[in-house]
């Protein structure tokens, strides 16, 4: 019989690079309903009244949350990003990324919004090192806006 995997390489996809390896990020918590802005009235509210921080791939908008304990996260990743592997790559890097960091975030609400640079970010590492310090510095604004 032949094999089970068909021909398929072990190897990771990334051609033997580790996918991940920044160690300052822990394993964090699941990404649930309750950690997502999925409303668009909440995505306007947080982009319309919130504070935004620039990089060259990601505008992120930050807003106090109303009655949560815990940060947010939201995503907006338009068709000039690239086609839907692209998109959904970049999104589900996003969201993992923000998985591992939440716990040091605040109750803040965030919106990522994706610039068509984004899609040329190559794995977990490149983004982290974008989006992490990012979202620490729109956490901090937010939270002086706040008080």
């Amino acid at each position: 019989m032949a094999s089970a995997s068909r021909g398929r390489s072990d190897r990771p996809r990334d051609g033997g690079r580790s996918s991940f390896t920044i160690e300052s990020l822990s394993s964090g918590g699941p990404h649930g309903r309750t950690a997502r802005v999925r409303q668009r009235r909440d995505f306007v509210r947080i982009q319309k009244h919130g504070i935004r921080v620039r990089t060259p791939a990601f505008t992120i908008a930050a807003l106090p949350g109303r009655s949560t304990t815990r940060a947010r996260l939201g995503c907006a990743v338009s068709r000039r990003v690239g086609n839907a592997v692209v998109r959904n790559r970049v999104r589900r890097l996003i969201k993992e990324t923000f998985r591992r960091i939440a716990h040091r975030l605040g109750p803040i609400d965030f919106v990522v919004i994706a610039k068509p640079s984004a899609a040329n970010l190559r794995g977990l590492d490149d983004l982290v090192s974008i989006l992490v310090p990012a979202l620490e510095r729109a956490d901090g604004k937010a939270q002086r806006v706040e008080s």
